[in-house]
């Protein structure tokens, strides 16, 4: 149980990916069927412009990430490396299900492209965004959102690396967010780029919108040890799978969760798509290798070595 593969939730506007897309024949194929289930051009997976409507932007650039987590899952398993246990946070809890065996990677993909469909809210409504609380050792995030009802915990992300204190992503609606930075001034409330309030009970109309979509998927039982980061346990069964994919959009995640449980199945080294997971920001339990670019490779395989790493050689899902 030595080796995991981890997957962020964090999904970027910038392309990426094409440096590994051209040295891999594996990653062209898999992009030429994803392409194919999403009704999407291969060049939209790796740089063209995303468009500006918030939804559709979302969906695609979600698209984009679990494409890229999947292909360098597929390289290395090309290498005879693969994952004991994977561990995914939000958009990487999805496509880490599919890796593991509990739900086929193509209703994966076609369920995170239906989100350009969505119709958002109407022009009236209260505009949403994201921030991150720099939340200082020792204190906790309620104290913070104490008086701003309108704000909610999203994502819980972990300590950083440089010991500055423990990042949690709100989210709700802008103007609260705005007098959130105002009530704590010094660079503890950071915006983020986007429109969403992503993780928060205001994504309910995108849950109820994907209900029909995610009626047809079929779910078992996964392969693998499986962590997500809405509980603090190893997912099992196919309704815990299914049960997971459902409360995603409107429940907060804890990335902390998932790599806890991850170390609780013996887990001594994991790699990480870069973008998903920037390099250097957390402290975390546990020695990485970040991958996005082939030369990443090497260090991969070095790192395996020098640290005795015991992995499947073989794929270990059914």
């Amino acid at each position: 149980m030595g080796l995991g593969f981890l997957l962020g939730g964090g999904v970027t506007r910038e392309p990426q990916g094409m440096e590994l897309y051209q040295a891999f024949p594996v990653m062209r194929d898999l992009y030429e069927q994803i392409a194919d289930w999403c009704a999407l051009p291969v060049s939209m997976l790796l740089g063209d412009e995303l468009p500006r409507e918030a939804e559709v932007q979302q969906s695609l650039a979600a698209v984009r990430q679990a494409a890229l987590s999947m292909a360098v899952h597929d390289i290395l398993a090309e290498q005879h490396v693969h994952p004991s246990v994977i561990g995914g946070l939000s958009l990487g809890g999805m496509a880490g299900a599919a890796l593991a065996g509990a739900v086929p990677r193509k209703q994966v993909f076609r369920l995170m492209a239906a989100g350009v469909d969505f119709p958002g809210w109407p022009e009236s409504a209260p505009r949403q965004g994201m921030a991150v609380v720099t939340v200082p050792d020792g204190e906790r995030i309620g104290s913070y959102l104490a008086g701003h009802p309108r704000v909610h915990p999203a994502v819980f992300v972990g300590a950083a690396a440089d010991g500055s204190g423990t990042f949690v992503v709100v989210g709700g609606e802008a103007d609260a967010l705005d007098r959130l930075a105002e009530a704590h001034p010094g660079g503890v409330v950071t915006a983020v780029p986007g429109e969403l309030a992503i993780h928060t009970p205001l994504r309910e109309p995108y849950r109820a919108f994907l209900a029909p979509y995610l009626a047809e998927l079929e779910f078992k039982n996964p392969s693998l040890p499986l962590y997500s980061g809405l509980d603090k346990k190893r997912l099992t069964t196919a309704d815990e799978i299914r049960d997971m994919f459902d409360r995603n959009p409107v429940e907060s995640v804890h990335l902390p969760y998932i790599h806890d449980g991850m170390v609780d199945a013996g887990v001594e080294l994991a790699i990480i798509v870069s973008a998903s997971i920037p390099p250097g920001l957390l402290t975390l339990p546990f020695p990485v290798v970040h991958v996005d670019q082939p030369e990443d490779l090497q260090k991969v395989f070095s790192t395996l070595y020098e640290l005795d790493v015991r992995y499947p050689e073989r794929s270990l899902v059914a």
